[in-house]
């Protein structure tokens, strides 16, 4: 009788390869088309120029423990808050309308007549993330 043990030792190791070939062709396709799905959509650029009249300097005189979100922690009178020396930690100075409380509105749409636009709150919110100004965020300050 033949022994068939090596011919059965190279076809188990011949059809390992394969199967090992074939799955990390799988994993590669699925990697790619993973890494394709996801598309990175920047919004369009706002400057300060595009603001609506109404949009006023603001400076938020809270500290790390405040809200850069919340409109009673922001004053017309830069005499009034911390120097904005331009170290990226806290927001400074924003542009905001006067909402009805005397206080900027952080609700108001950057574009008055387009509901779906960005609000100052959303902007302020970009900013912070990723620490870079935008139309609503003049500045920053170190706490």
């Amino acid at each position: 009788m033949k022994d068939t043990q090596p011919i059965l030792n190279l076809k188990i190791t011949t059809m390992k390869k394969v199967i090992k070939s074939y799955m990390m062709a799988i994993v590669a396709v699925m990697l790619v088309a993973g890494f394709s799905a996801f598309k990175v959509v920047e919004s369009p650029k706002i400057y300060q120029d595009d603001l609506p009249e109404d949009f006023i300097p603001w400076y938020f005189t809270g500290d790390d423990e405040d809200d850069v979100n919340d409109p009673t922690k922001y004053t017309q009178n830069p005499s009034q808050a911390p120097d904005c020396i331009g170290l990226e930690e806290v927001v400074c100075e924003i542009y905001a309308p006067e909402g009805s409380s005397g206080q900027p509105d952080l609700d108001a749409h950057i574009d008055p007549s387009d509901a779906s636009s960005s609000t100052v709150e959303q902007l302020i919110e970009l900013a912070m993330d990723h620490m870079q100004d935008n139309a609503v965020v003049k500045s920053f300050r170190i706490l």
